[in-house]
């Protein structure tokens, strides 16, 4: 049994060249972990777009595995995500103490052994970014909230305040998607794949759908709240540090005190469409010329 296994989803060649950076940067800068199994999550019907990749895959060594979609749910937004997440958890269930699951747009740039779970931790995640749509802490929760913790089951207790990692809005506890450290064995992804398909579509959530189009964007992510918060007590939830799933493409709005003073004393970061943008070496922390020079390559790859 591995002590971490790496996990994410792609869907077309875009993604499938941000998994390759992300495998990469596993393999050249993840220290002692650099060998730790990586497993890229695909539709079956999609392999197409890895079609030219071999190469790089096999170098990597980027193990597939496929992960079926449901038919009345892949048009709504992230839904795929959730299902690759949790068809990589079945997988890892005997194979890995902890799973970490990560966007494909993302980099790990220092050992990720900090990522493996202490004893009587289940989760470690990071807060959401920006608050959006997120439970605000200084009063009751609202209408929308009230339907998630009450669909899901969460305990009054469980509701602690974290804040926002960017717009340090203090909040109910609201985790980010683009990376989730878990157990294997909890099973808590498949719970929250089981958790979406049961309600996005049920009647009381499609006002808010239709009053602003972020509760149909976030419902995953809403939903992934209210699974974890249901199954989990205060203290079995790990709060990662800024270092970790550091979200690069807001580096000018993180706060100025918790914002890295190189890209090197990361451990792994995310960039989202950062990278496709012009001048983006001067919107993030400088970097030594090793790894500006790997990044560079990699990104032009």
């Amino acid at each position: 049994m591995s002590d971490l296994i790496f996990a994410c989803m792609s869907l077309d060649t875009a993604s499938v060249r941000q998994m390759l950076l992300l495998a990469e940067s596993l393999r050249r800068w993840g220290g002692e972990l650099s060998d730790a199994p990586f497993w890229l999550l695909i539709p079956q019907e999609e392999r197409t777009c890895m079609e030219g990749f071999q190469g790089r895959l096999s170098a990597a060594d980027v193990r597939i595995a496929d992960f079926g979609v449901v038919p009345q749910a892949v048009s709504f937004p992230f839904a795929r995500k959730v299902l690759a997440a949790a068809e990589a958890e079945r997988l890892a269930e005997d194979a890995a103490s902890t799973l970490v699951w990560m966007d494909c747009g993302a980099l790990i740039l220092q050992s990720p052994a900090g990522l493996q779970l202490p004893p009587g931790i289940r989760l470690a995640a990071r807060p959401v970014d920006l608050a959006l749509i997120g439970s605000r802490y200084e009063g009751p929760p609202d209408v929308f909230w009230r339907l998630i913790y009450r669909e899901c089951g969460v305990p009054e207790e469980h509701l602690y305040p974290m804040q926002s990692s960017v717009d340090r809005i203090a909040i109910r506890p609201y985790f980010n998607a683009g990376l989730l450290a878990v157990q294997p064995r909890d099973g808590l992804l498949q719970a929250w794949r089981d958790e979406l398909l049961r309600l996005y579509m049920i009647p009381e959530f499609e006002p808010f759908y239709q009053a602003n189009p972020r509760y149909r964007i976030f419902m995953h992510q809403a939903v992934l709240a209210g699974t974890l918060l249901a199954r989990l007590s205060p203290a079995e939830s790990l709060l990662l540090p800024p270092t970790v799933n550091y979200p690069l493409h807001f580096h000018q709005r993180f706060p100025a005190s918790e914002r890295p003073a190189t890209q090197d004393s990361l451990t792994t970061c995310r960039y989202e469409t950062l990278f496709d943008q012009a001048g983006w070496q001067a919107k993030i922390p400088p970097a030594s010329p090793e790894l500006r020079a790997w990044l560079e390559e990699g990104i032009l790859s």
